[in-house]
Order: C-alpha cells, then structure tokens, then sequence
C-alpha cells in the first residue's frame, strides 16, 4: 500500500512537470513549423532561380549567335547564368541547412522528452507490475481457497456418506432381526 502512494506521487511530480514541458514544446512546435515553411521556400525559390537562370542562359546562347561579338556575348551570359545558378543554389542550401537544423532541434526535443518520460513509465510499469503481483496473489488466495473447500466438502461428503451408509446396515441389520424374530414366533405359533 505504502509503495502504491509512494509510486502515485512521484507520477504527479513527473506529470505536472511534464504539463509545464508541453505548453514550452507548443511554442517550440510552431517555431519549427515556421521555420519548416521557410526552408521549403527558400528551397522553392532557389529551384525556381536555378530553372529560370536556365531558360534564359538557353535564349541568350541562342540569341549571342546573331551577335557581331559572339563569344564575349556567350562569356556574358554564361557569367550571369553562373552567377544567378549560385544564388539559387545558396537559397537551396540555406532552407536545406534550416531544415537539417529543424530536425536535429526535433530529435534533441525527442530524446529529452523521452529522458523526461522514463522515470513516469517505468514509475508506471513498477506500479502495474505490483499490481499484477497483487492480482495473482489474490488469485493464487482464491484458488486455495476454493481447493481448501473442496476438500472440505469431499471429506464432509464421505461422512455423510458413512454414516448414511452406517445408518443402512443399522436398519438392515434391524430388519433382519425383526424378520428372524417373526419367523421364530411364527415357528413357535405353528408348533403349538
């Protein structure tokens, strides 16, 4: 009884404990999730600028051909093509770099918060292991208890019927003597 209040407090510590951890995990969860949704834009972003610098590499090459100076309109185009290309690539990298941040912030807050939880759980498991226990003592006490009866009333059972039995042959046995007696007198009438 002692160990059942014991385990139920330290549960209610741990869990009020746990209440206050939760609404500071809220704020967090919507820090993450902001932060989330601008990763994927900036990501969105940066593909969109790679795709664009692309396609308008792709017509300047084309157009620098009509050109009396080709090939420094092709360096020209190709230097903003590189340099629009790193842009979107650093737009990439930096949402790729939040959202690895997010999640390795997301697998701390998972392991402290299973840090936080493994004293209620086992707190939990020791109090449904004791429980079992007392439910299987109660059990193991109750099918004695039942086995002690039944053995009681098999020996009572066989005393009855002993001394049914005992009580049979008394009357049979006075019967019988009832029956000699009659015969006898019956003998001793015809006799006469």
């Amino acid at each position: 009884m002692e160990y059942r209040s014991a385990a139920l407090a330290a549960l209610l510590t741990l869990a009020g404990s746990t209440l206050s951890a939760a609404e500071g995990a809220d704020v967090q969860r919507d820090s993450w999730e902001t932060r989330l949704e601008r990763a994927a834009a900036l990501q969105t972003e940066g593909k969109a600028r790679r795709d664009a610098a692309d396609r308008l590499y792709a017509e300047e090459d084309k157009a620098c051909y009509s050109k009396i100076l080709v090939n420094r309109c092709r360096d020209e185009a190709r230097k903003r093509h590189v340099s629009e290309n790193r842009e979107g690539k650093r737009l990439e990298s930096e949402g790729k770099a939040i959202e690895l941040q997010v999640k390795k912030e997301q697998r701390e807050a998972g392991e402290r918060q299973a840090e936080r939880e493994a004293p209620i759980q086992a707190a939990e498991r020791e109090t449904r292991a004791a429980e079992r226990a007392a439910d299987q003592a109660r059990q193991d006490a109750d099918r004695a208890a039942q086995a002690e009866d039944k053995a009681r009333k098999a020996e009572e059972g066989a005393r009855r019927r002993a001394e049914q039995d005992a009580k049979i042959r008394e009357k049979q046995a006075a019967h019988a003597a009832r029956q000699a007696e009659a015969r006898q007198k019956a003998a001793e009438n015809a006799g006469k």
